[in-house]
């Protein structure tokens, strides 16, 4: 839903047990990536009921069940078995009404700059400029789980599309799970490169002019 809780057009044409079916084949995708270790990670969409789906707590994402992906509300009970991490999946879908599924994940890569605070933001590829807007923000630490990380989010929802959490990991969100989940493969593949034209010096950028052409008019 929208931060008006009215609901929102262009929302998936997905029933609830697609979009469960989506989120165990996204779990696969991610474990087979090493995009987490042990049980790192959630992913979670909007279907077009107005229903968050969301992974569970405490479950490697390579081995989710359809037992291990919940439905959320705006104030779930302290015992529920949802993500620890649904009050930062709230935070993107109140602010961004274009965000229909949200990806977390730690690949090493990206990770490492989001623990050394470098936000990925050289203009070096078209294919980041094009589908990501060029930059990839730090957004200010805070505990996960927290409503404070939460908060921290919010300025960085409308704006972006994926952002690193400082000594946390990395998030990404789009009109569906596999945009989304596509949006976390550019963000490693991107660090990737960039740590290589560290190692290797003086990497082209791409001009102002450039950039310009690449970007949506």
């Amino acid at each position: 839903m929208s931060k008006d809780n009215t609901p929102r057009d262009g929302l998936p044409n997905m029933t609830n047990t697609q979009a469960i079916a989506a989120i165990i084949k996204c779990g696969k995708r991610m474990d087979a990536r090493s995009f987490g270790a042990a049980n790192d990670g959630n992913i979670s969409c909007l279907v077009d009921n107005g229903t968050i789906w969301i992974t569970a707590s405490g479950v490697s994402k390579g081995h989710l069940t359809p037992d291990d992906v919940l439905s959320i509300s705006s104030n779930p009970s302290k015992d529920s078995k949802i993500s620890s991490e649904y009050k930062m999946h709230l935070a993107i879908y109140e602010n961004n009404p274009q965000a229909l599924a949200i990806v977390h994940a730690h690949p090493v890569t990206a990770t490492a700059f989001a623990v050394c605070g470098k936000p990925l933001e050289l203009p070096i590829l078209p294919e980041v400029i094009m589908n990501l807007g060029g930059v990839i923000p730090v957004v200010p630490y805070a505990r996960p789980g927290t409503q404070e990380l939460a908060d921290n989010l919010i300025p960085y929802a409308q704006k972006y599309r994926a952002v690193l959490l400082q000594n946390h990991g990395v998030v990404c969100w789009g009109r569906d799970i596999w945009q989304a989940y596509a949006h976390m493969e550019t963000v490693e593949h991107y660090a990737r490169i960039l740590l290589a034209c560290q190692a290797i010096g003086n990497p082209h950028l791409l001009t102002k002019e450039q950039i310009e052409e690449l970007l949506p008019h």
